[in-house]
């Protein structure tokens, strides 16, 4: 009889903050411009799923300190606790301060990237253990993204996994790509596959806010701090989404890198 390795599935509480949220049945109030949908629940929901995991959707906490208590004492038992919302600078938020309450240790509260600078991590005293923390952008892109470069490859390797990051496809730039010079910049692309190498194209506004250019993507494309554009033809380092239909192909190509 042979030994095989078992490791736990990490469980992972997932936490929308802001008043401004609405769900699908209050959707009337997004009509009529008094809310916006809670799209990153349900999303990252998915996304830790994805990455051999267990969610636990908390529901949407309010801007009230009881409401917002209740909600991080709800996710106690849970390994990880995500929240959304309520990290930007200048925000009526109390996410912070109500971790704080609970014992909050904070390693750091804000990343050199865009989409989603305002992204924080630390733990959180649970009995003897600690339960980590990460504190993501309430805008969906920033939220998509921070989750892939950060909280994605700690879950899989708190699940045991060996291969932990994305693979990244060298392309070349169908367009002027174009980054804020002082942030590293992830740019939402499409590839296109009849050209070697592949070529990338900027899928259409790169808003923090909107959805439907994220959803056409296949990949990240990487502008480091230290560029402000690569020109049309360059080299570019793009991080492949490889469970999105576009580049599950890439992944296993001879120019992803490992």
């Amino acid at each position: 009889m042979q030994n095989v390795p078992v490791v736990k599935q990490p469980s992972v509480g997932i936490l929308p903050t802001g008043d401004e949220l609405r769900t699908p049945e209050r959707y009337e109030d997004v009509q009529r411009g008094e809310g916006i949908p809670e799209s990153n629940g349900p999303m990252l929901a998915a996304a830790v799923a994805g990455a051999s995991a267990i969610p636990l959707l908390l529901g949407i906490a309010s801007d009230d300190p009881e409401t917002l208590r209740e909600r991080i004492s709800k996710a106690a038992d849970a390994d990880i606790l995500i929240t959304i919302g309520g990290a930007s600078m200048g925000e009526a938020d109390l996410v912070k301060t109500i971790l704080e309450e609970f014992g909050f240790e904070q390693d750091f509260w804000r990343v050199r990237i865009r989409p989603g600078s305002p992204f924080g991590f630390g733990r959180l005293p649970r009995g003897d253990s600690y339960q980590a923390v990460f504190s993501l952008p309430g805008n969906p892109t920033s939220a998509f993204v921070t989750f892939e470069l950060f909280v994605r490859p700690f879950l899989l390797a708190m699940g045991g996994h060996k291969k932990i990051f994305r693979r990244s496809l060298r392309c070349e730039a169908a367009e002027p790509l174009k980054g804020p010079g002082e942030l590293s910049h992830f740019l939402r692309v499409r590839l296109d596959s009849s050209t070697v190498p592949p070529k990338a194209y900027i899928t259409g506004p790169q808003g923090s806010g909107l959805v439907s250019t994220l959803a056409d993507a296949d990949g990240l494309a990487v502008i480091s701090e230290n560029q402000t554009e690569i020109a049309e033809g360059g080299s570019v380092d793009v991080i492949l989404l490889a469970d999105t239909p576009g580049a599950e192909s890439y992944a296993k190509s001879d120019f992803a890198t490992k």
